[in-house]
């Protein structure tokens, strides 16, 4: 019986946390293309705005990615749960 509880919590939770991860990664991509959209209004070529914005959005990236790994540990403590969720769905 505990074990089926345990099943259903997991999985019952994952939906949540794909959606989480979703939202982090439109929100990033919607933050990279309107930052592209800036230097080309700069007056940079398409090719020279995409690499000036990869390079400038890719530590927000790399910094919720590791946010979303590290939340991940402290994911199955009954205690820490809903700060672990509330950490990675941003």
């Amino acid at each position: 019986m505990a074990d089926a509880q345990v099943r259903e919590a997991r999985t019952g939770r994952l939906p949540l946390l794909q959606a989480a991860g979703a939202g982090i990664v439109v929100r990033n991509s919607i933050i990279l293309v309107d930052f592209v959209q800036l230097r080309l209004n700069q007056g940079m070529s398409l090719a020279d705005a995409v690499v000036d914005a990869g390079a400038v959005c890719f530590r927000p990236m790399l910094t919720a990615a590791a946010v979303i790994v590290g939340s991940a540990v402290i994911l199955f403590d009954p205690i820490f749960q809903g700060l672990a969720i509330s950490l990675m769905a941003g």
